[in-house]
């Protein structure tokens, strides 16, 4: 299978992780690398607050240690995606 094919393939899969919430952060015509950056939760940190501020302080904690989801893909030479 060719390069341009490939990279075909590839674009339809960006498209679904885009949508998902994905963006790109580097790309050749046949890996990609995809990134997913955490959400803060405006609800959790108001319930936190009114449960009492030890909640809050509790969820600042956790969504400072959160990371960002990552995503590598690659297409082999049969067009089969490769998620990493």
């Amino acid at each position: 299978m060719d390069e341009s094919a490939r990279a075909a393939i590839l674009d339809k899969e960006i498209q679904n992780y885009v949508w998902r919430g994905y963006r790109v952060v580097s790309r050749t015509p046949t890996t990609v690398q995809l990134v997913k950056p955490k959400q803060f939760s405006l609800i959790l940190a108001i319930l936190g607050l009114l449960i009492a501020a030890v909640g809050l302080v509790i969820y600042l904690l956790i969504y400072a240690s959160m990371k960002d989801s990552q995503v590598y893909l690659t297409v082999d030479e049969k067009g089969q995606i490769h998620r990493l």
